[in-house]
């Protein structure tokens, strides 16, 4: 623990009335996270009509995951943001706390909303001093979490991993590969440390479906388990934003990689363009190769069992649940390195006109 940090977590410590309930929102990937954080942020005014603080610093709650986390100096925020020193993490920390602070001490909240996805990298110690410091601010802490099927999970981020280029159609292709490009979030690993910390009782899970979130989103769902009213969800803006591939526009986008690729000797490549343009080109909906499929159902045996027994939550996958064979759209893919290889096609239509002429 840092010291300059040590005295702010001493002066929060001693302020005087405590907030009544606290969530905090572990933000496991692939689950509406940032839409949850976006939405709440942006409607703060609202929620704060109830009485329910979400923390105005920042959407996503880096700089309390940071504070606890075990290893600072390799949390990865801090590291991607030049914060490479004790000193510059202290002084982050005492600039966002401080903020923190005031806005407790501004009034008598009743309820306070923290997300960040990076509490997933907690262990136990970690997760028990965010504990600690959350039980000096607020009467109850609750834990909330989403989860997601396995497939439905590996199939959201190999489709994300493919857009922004950080692997390529092949990667799902070939086996050896597999454990370390079709991730998912594995409960039965990060919520041990939640719940040995803040004890089971204090530990919700909910599924993240379309079926089983109230109205169909996470923002809706997050704020019936807050217990805020239908005025204020009403008037939250749900500001998700689906930028789903098809498989038609994951051909594309791996065209563009090989072209293009993310990185060149390790260095972001600068002349990458830009890759939005692959989420509106029309096509069959986005699917794992069967042998892909066919590991993930394998590996997801203790995540499903996990769930099932600590939290009698039975994760379903979307139906029908789809994969494709091995073969890639192989004049698509062609058409799209052509052009690419040219220096053109960053944009949707010469794939839309192409799709109509040769399907």
């Amino acid at each position: 623990m840092y010291s300059i940090t040590k005295n702010i977590f001493q002066k929060l410590r001693g302020r005087g009335g405590k907030i009544d309930h606290l969530y905090l929102h572990i933000g496991a990937p692939k689950t509406g996270t940032t839409s949850i954080q976006n939405a709440l942020f942006q409607s703060r005014e609202h929620l704060a009509k109830e009485d329910i603080l979400y923390p105005a610093m920042m959407p996503n709650h880096l700089f309390v995951a940071s504070r606890f986390h075990q290893n600072p100096i390799k949390f990865p925020s801090n590291f991607s943001s030049g914060r490479n020193t004790a000193t510059l993490i202290d002084a982050y920390h005492k600039k966002h706390f401080k903020n923190f602070d005031a806005q407790l001490k501004k009034r008598n909240w009743k309820k306070a909303i923290v997300s960040c996805e990076s509490f997933t990298m907690y262990n136990l110690d970690a997760a028990t001093d965010l504990r600690r410091y959350l039980q000096s601010i607020a009467e109850r802490v609750q834990v909330i979490c989403y989860v997601r099927h396995p497939l439905d999970a590996a199939r959201s981020s190999a489709q994300q991993n493919i857009k922004i280029g950080e692997i390529v159609w092949s990667d799902l292709i070939e086996k050896d590969r597999f454990p370390k490009q079709l991730r998912f979030f594995r409960p039965e690993r990060t919520l041990k440390s939640f719940i040995e910390a803040f004890g089971q009782e204090n530990v919700v899970v909910r599924q993240f479906s379309r079926q089983s979130l109230i109205g169909q989103s996470s923002v809706v769902d997050i704020l019936n388990v807050v217990g805020a009213s239908k005025k204020c969800i009403d008037s939250v803006n749900d500001v998700s934003d689906n930028t789903s591939l098809t498989q038609e526009g994951a051909i594309v986008a791996d065209a563009l990689s090989r072209v293009y690729p993310r990185f060149v000797n390790g260095v972001f490549n600068s002349n990458r363009p830009p890759y939005g343009f692959t989420t509106n080109i029309p096509g069959r909906p986005f699917a794992l190769p069967r042998q892909a499929n066919q590991w993930v159902s394998e590996e997801a045996g203790n995540t499903l069992d996990f769930v099932s027994n600590v939290f009698s939550l039975r994760l379903e996958a979307g139906k029908p649940t789809q994969y494709v064979e091995m073969q890639h759209d192989s004049a698509l893919h062609e058409f799209a390195l052509n052009l690419f290889q040219n220096g053109k096609g960053f944009r949707r239509q010469p794939f839309v006109n192409f799709l109509k002429k040769n399907t």
